[in-house]
């Protein structure tokens, strides 16, 4: 198989919600937070911009706040839609001719070009592919932050804040796209979706990854893979207010090795 490279879309819409992590990064926007000189953005593209396997990069948010950050680096800058999946379609859009597609947060402060690489490089052949990483291997590198971790007769695993894939495949399926990110907060409707047996299931941790990849695969009818990704970096989000002071912290200590 010819080496793989990915395009790449980076969500940086919005504004922030909560009032406490918004009065602890001093700003609305997460992809302006300053991060020991720099903002968030910055340390997203410089780690993208090092990586081997990235073709175009489109970044979709806030058109004149963002530009003099992106633009720098190459990137272009898409004036954001209305939520996050028409930022995620207006993204793709930007990018014609993409074979695949790397969608990633603006609020990845530890991302490293060595995850990218890994998860472009030896990721699963698949229409759609979310990295995993396992609770002992996050919590040997971030013990001091809290995760969320889904349990599965396979492990623990905790959640990649992006996702590879091929855009005809994403493309074609907009409406359920909509409909998931819709339902995201109601689990009722969730349910609905993901169907009540496979629901409940997991609800009691008796589903395995394999189980897990058949039923989204049958319900989004189109062929999805989890990739247990060695690299934390690629869940670490900056989402509440104290992760703003445990990120700042977790940079110094990576400064001060590289120095």
């Amino acid at each position: 198989m010819a080496e793989r490279c990915a395009d790449v879309v980076i969500i940086a819409g919005g504004t922030i919600r909560s009032p406490e992590l918004r009065e602890a990064a001093g700003v609305d926007v997460r992809a302006v937070i300053d991060l020991h000189g720099k903002p968030l953005l910055q340390w997203v593209l410089e780690a993208l911009k090092a990586a081997q396997s990235l073709g175009r990069v489109c970044v979709v948010g806030n058109a004149e706040l963002l530009k003099p950050i992106a633009e720098p680096f190459g990137a272009q800058v898409i004036e954001e839609g209305t939520d996050e999946v028409d930022n995620l379609y207006r993204g793709v859009e930007a990018l014609p001719g993409a074979e695949w597609v790397f969608m990633g947060a603006s609020d990845l402060p530890m991302l490293t070009p060595e995850a990218v690489d890994d998860l472009i490089a030896n990721a699963p052949d698949a229409d759609l592919v979310f990295p995993i990483c396992e609770q002992s291997v996050t919590l040997a590198q971030y013990p001091d932050r809290e995760w969320t971790f889904v349990k599965t007769t396979d492990g623990a695993f905790t959640g990649g804040c992006g996702f590879l894939f091929r855009p005809q495949a994403v493309l074609q399926r907009r409406e359920w796209v909509q409909e998931v990110f819709d339902s995201r907060r109601n689990p009722w409707k969730l349910m609905r979706i993901w169907g009540l047996v496979f629901g409940i299931k997991a609800l009691l941790h008796l589903v395995s990854l394999a189980e897990t990849e058949e039923h989204i695969s049958e319900v989004l009818k189109l062929n999805g893979k989890a990739y247990i990704t060695q690299f934390p970096d690629l869940c670490y989000d900056l989402d509440y207010a104290p992760h703003v002071a445990q990120v700042r912290e977790h940079m110094r200590q990576r400064l001060e090795a590289q120095a």
